[in-house]
């Protein structure tokens, strides 16, 4: 007979609400990955977008001076941190991942309080926010621009056939560069809808991660369940065994692809 006294080398168990405390963020993590992948792709066609005035066969001053709106301002500072903020969010999710997944290894302490996270989520929200904000501001400007002078002067120019571009063959200054801004639009809506559902994640995540400090399931759950299984005796290892098996099945998806992603 196994005396109740008897210690056990299974690892405490965790209760379910310090679970899903922890495997909240990690989805969230992931998703957040994805997400600023697909952001980086739908900028670069977004960017690349703008240079579509040859296929409307525009004459060259009246595309560099296109290209100079497009780019003046605030927007130049901002299209060159696209280059970095992107990666840092692609950086940061891995990251996260890491550190969650090392919680729930029992690698990481779980920190009550993840300040840098949360400084994180809040800047990049606001990046984003900014990103949203000069998406849609630039289809008044563009607008305004088709019907500026300097393409109501081209009213009378006889523009070249582009091979393959027909359909513009018939069309005056202006249709042209509207057409143009509705091409630069479609990509930018993309990019506005992949960043708005990265906005949404980060909001999700600080809100896990707030749930998750307010209820002191981060580090009180475990301490409940290890006080708890100090007290107990064989039954009571044998209940835990059972509640570590019933979450590794439940979570057992997330474990495959953890693997994948964190060493």
């Amino acid at each position: 007979m196994r005396s109740s006294t008897s210690t056990s080398t299974h690892p405490p168990p965790r209760s379910r609400n310090t679970y899903t405390t922890l495997s909240a963020p990690l989805l969230t993590s992931t998703l957040t990955l994805i997400t600023s992948l697909l952001l980086l792709l739908t900028l670069l066609w977004h960017i690349s977008s703008t240079h579509l005035a040859n296929t409307y066969a525009m004459p060259i001053p009246w595309q560099t001076d296109f290209l100079a709106q497009q780019f003046k301002g605030i927007k130049t500072g901002y299209v060159l941190m696209k280059g970095g903020w992107i990666p840092l969010d692609c950086v940061y999710a891995i990251w996260s991942l890491d550190y969650h997944h090392g919680v729930q290894r029992g690698r990481n302490s779980p920190l009550s309080t993840p300040i840098l996270q949360t400084l994180l989520d809040l800047t990049l929200l606001a990046l984003l926010a900014l990103h949203i904000f000069l998406t849609t501001r630039s289809i008044q400007t563009n607008r305004a621009f088709c019907h500026s002078s300097q393409t109501l002067r081209l009213q009378g120019y006889v523009f070249p056939a582009v091979p393959g571009q027909h359909a513009h063959s018939a069309l005056g200054a202006v249709q042209r560069c509207e057409r143009l801004g509705v091409d630069i639009w479609i990509a930018g809506a993309f990019s506005v809808g992949m960043a708005g559902f990265l906005g949404g994640l980060h909001c999700v995540g600080l809100g896990v991660r707030g749930w998750g400090v307010g209820v002191g399931r981060d580090v009180g759950g475990d301490r409940e369940v290890e006080g708890g299984r100090g007290s107990e005796g064989g039954a009571g290892e044998e209940k835990g065994m059972g509640m570590d098996g019933g979450i590794d099945a439940e979570g057992g998806w997330r474990e495959v692809l953890l693997e994948c992603l964190v060493p």
